[in-house]
């Protein structure tokens, strides 16, 4: 490196460009993170460690960049050269969900599930890459393992219970939601899924019960208000259902098409 007391420009070493790198990235001056990182790679400098680091770093900043094909490309030199390297193995499975590629993101949850069976996380993520494909078998065993490892989260207690409700199994859908509302008392998320669910089995009262208490707690809901007033309808009750169904459908004009579609689904 040059003295700081001459004029001419200071040559960065490679483990400082990675560093500026990194920092130009938390400070999301994103092009010059890649820039930077580029350099790195480019040197022939680098050693195989600080090398991967440079490819995950870049795929990282392309990922912000939306470039999903470039960061698939770096994540699979940096786990080329450490087939080992959870994060860019978890980081690509997101790259590949963003594109649709549901098998190729299980693959490497996979691989990650395989290399470190207590890694939560890849089981959660793995479960949604399921429920992408519509395998809710699969999506229950997956955050049954979460849950086992993290059994504070409430969240995927209710997402285990959307899955058991697309099954049909209704009962253990109901089960699954109980004890999240039992945990957590306030959690519009659980009452809101619990009321689909009764909405669904045909349980009109239990229904609209349930979305006046995620209703009570997320007043803007308007999935709650628009359940709620097929509910309503269901029982007869048409003056109140149009007035929550209007309600729903003036707070989110694709409300009815939304709707179909969110049935079970996690949010």
């Amino acid at each position: 490196m040059l003295c700081a007391s001459t004029a001419a420009p200071v040559a960065l070493a490679c483990g400082d460009i990675l560093n500026a790198a990194a920092d130009a990235h938390n400070k999301h001056n994103v092009d010059a993170a890649i820039q930077l990182y580029t350099k790195a790679i480019t040197s022939g400098e680098l050693g195989a460690g600080d090398l991967q680091c440079a490819f995950g770093g870049r795929a990282l900043a392309w990922m912000d960049k939306h470039d999903l094909d470039r960061a698939i490309a770096d994540f699979s030199e940096a786990i080329r050269l450490n087939p080992r390297n959870a994060n860019a193995l978890s980081n690509r499975a997101v790259a590949w969900l963003s594109k649709g590629e549901f098998d190729r993101a299980i693959a490497d949850y996979t691989e990650v599930i395989r290399q470190n069976p207590q890694d939560a996380s890849a089981y959660n993520d793995r479960a949604i890459a399921w429920d992408s494909r519509n395998d809710f078998d699969r999506v229950i065993a997956d955050l049954s393992e979460y849950i086992r490892l993290r059994p504070q989260d409430v969240d995927q207690l209710v997402n285990r219970g959307n899955a058991w409700c697309n099954k049909k199994d209704f009962g253990r859908a109901i089960a699954d939601y109980n004890e999240a509302i039992r945990r957590d008392s306030e959690n519009s998320y659980a009452f809101d899924r619990r009321g689909l669910t009764y909405l669904l089995w045909g349980k009109y009262d239990a229904a609209i019960a349930d979305y006046n208490s995620a209703l009570r707690i997320w007043p803007k809901a308007s999935t709650s208000l628009y359940g709620r007033g097929l509910a309503r309808r269901a029982i007869g009750d048409r003056t109140s259902a149009e007035s929550d169904i209007a309600a729903a459908m003036k707070a989110d004009a694709e409300i009815v098409e939304r709707f179909e579609r969110y049935k079970c689904r996690s949010q």
